[in-house]
């Protein structure tokens, strides 16, 4: 793995947005990969069945860097719109995760939502809890097929980010037709009678009348997440390696500066005009003496 770029850094968001192959370790991409194959496997299903007809109208709202949508473009006969409040992550994603049936828009969610057209679906993946109401704000989302959107499951306190906290199962009381689903840290996903203990994400799919029950299709639940191919793995792999090691450097170097600051606080004790001078500001000056010091002692 590579440098992250400072374009990447600002899309990266300290932690917030993924950027496949660059940024987070395997298993945040198993995670999101296995949501958005679990909406193209519904999707698909309804296409089937003959619930819904095509073409299919697809936005994923909060989209990131759009290799969410990618992974929607390839059922046929859909058109799938992006959508994010970031401008770099939207040039990101038009430039490495186009395709001839995405569209990719730049829009504050708040702003959009309360003008779009109807979708066929509407698909989301850990954005709503970056809004305050967010719950409210999927609530009030017009669509002609299936809600589906993903939100962490009964998160504390600790990410600046998040601003909707402890969302659980009484959180989507109001959705009509609505199913819950969990994905573990694992990136499986499970039906309510298979909820796993200490879910990672809590899945919504709500439903226009007549568009059937997720669970009623063949999908079979608990689903298995998302695998990447042998070589990605190594990959990602040299990648958790270099960073481990760089980890390890960090807190030799952290450890060294300790060292000598303790060294340099007993020589300063030793002193005290010394400690008259670093407590004066002057502690570059009073490490200089010290230096010279030394260096006479040695001759």
């Amino acid at each position: 793995m590579r440098r992250v770029a400072p374009l990447e850094e600002l899309i990266y968001n300290n932690g917030e947005r993924l950027i496949p192959g660059v940024t987070h370790d395997i298993f945040e991409l198993i995670r999101h990969r296995s949501t958005y194959v679990f909406f193209r496997n519904i999707i698909e299903s309804d296409l089937v069945s003959g619930r819904v007809r095509a073409p299919v109208r697809v936005v994923d709202v909060g989209c990131g860097v759009g290799h969410g949508c990618y992974t929607l473009s390839e059922i046929p006969e859909t058109r799938t719109l992006g959508v994010d409040i970031s401008q770099e992550a939207i040039e990101y994603a038009k430039e490495h995760y186009a395709n001839r049936n995405i569209t990719y828009q730049c829009a504050d969610l708040r702003e959009f939502a309360s003008a779009m057209p109807e979708f066929d679906y509407v698909v989301s993946r850990h954005a709503f809890e970056h809004i305050p109401n967010g719950i409210d704000l999927a609530l009030s989302i017009k669509y002609n097929t299936r809600l589906m959107f993903e939100v962490p499951y009964d998160e504390r306190k600790g990410n600046p980010h998040h601003v909707l906290l402890g969302i659980r199962e009484w959180s989507f009381a109001r959705f009509p037709e609505a199913e819950l689903f969990f994905q573990d840290l694992e990136g499986t996903i499970y039906d309510l009678r298979g909820k796993p203990a200490g879910p990672n994400g809590i899945i919504c799919i709500s439903s226009c009348p007549g568009a059937g029950k997720v669970v009623e299709t063949k999908l079979s639940f608990p689903l298995p997440p998302w695998q990447p191919d042998r070589e990605y793995r190594h990959l990602m792999q040299q990648y958790l390696d270099k960073h481990r090691e760089h980890q390890d450097l960090q807190k030799e170097h952290q450890a060294l500066q300790q060292t000598r600051a303790v060294i340099f606080a007993r020589k300063l004790g030793e002193h005290p005009f010394l400690m008259k001078l670093a407590s004066a500001g002057y502690s570059f000056m009073a490490k200089m003496y010290l230096v010279f010091r030394r260096s006479k002692d040695d001759i």
